[in-house]
């Protein structure tokens, strides 16, 4: 599993974790 993530996916991640809360 890779760490160098880039500014794109970090982004979607955060997206996704927060609707994922959010529900």
């Amino acid at each position: 599993m890779e760490l160098n993530l880039k500014p794109i996916q970090v982004l979607q991640l955060v997206q996704f974790s927060a609707i994922f809360i959010l529900l």
